[in-house]
């Protein structure tokens, strides 16, 4: 009889361990790329939302000056549209958003925040100028949490760092 000579393949056992660990840092690019995606989410909405805010606050400032008109024709009412309503008393009643009382608050669709010239907001929001209030019509929800207004955001969340001063200037 001849002897069996050792053969140069690999093992079963080794080509599973070797998937196996393939599928687990597969798995961990994967969630770090879900979170990744869901910040930059987040970050694109906070911009939109302050970037509305300043456009809010440059609307009462032209209504302080006697430009009424203008600024009062801007945005749709809230009770012309069902589906408006309904999204109306979704943010406003069910206290998703902290406030409750939509009085005076225009819906602001993509249409007329074109013809503002306003670049770079794809959301549609809800407008109180005469409080120089914003309020998202959909909101957006990260890591657990509602947001709907620029003052549910942290101060530092645009950029998504955390700032810890360690200087004492005492």
């Amino acid at each position: 009889m001849k002897k069996l000579e050792n053969n140069k393949g690999i093992t079963l056992v080794s080509l599973v361990i070797t998937i196996i660990l393939l599928i687990i840092l597969a798995s961990i690019g994967t969630y770090s790329g879900t979170r990744l995606v869901k910040s930059s989410q987040f970050t694109a909405f906070s911009t939109e939302l302050k970037i509305m805010q300043t456009q809010v606050n440059k609307l009462y400032e032209e209504k302080r000056n006697g430009n009424d008109e203008y600024v009062d024709s801007l945005g749709v009412e809230i009770n012309s549209d069902t589906n408006i309503q309904k999204q109306a008393n979704k943010v406003f009643t069910q206290n998703a958003s902290g406030i409750t009382d939509q009085n005076e608050y225009k819906y602001f669709d993509t249409d007329t925040i074109k013809r503002l010239n306003i670049e770079g907001v794809e959301r549609e929001f809800f407008v109180n100028i005469n409080k120089r209030s914003v309020v998202s019509y959909n909101g957006f929800e990260y890591e657990g949490k509602a947001y709907y207004t620029v003052n549910q955001l942290d101060n530092n969340s645009l950029y998504n760092v955390e700032y810890n001063n360690t200087n004492n200037w005492d």
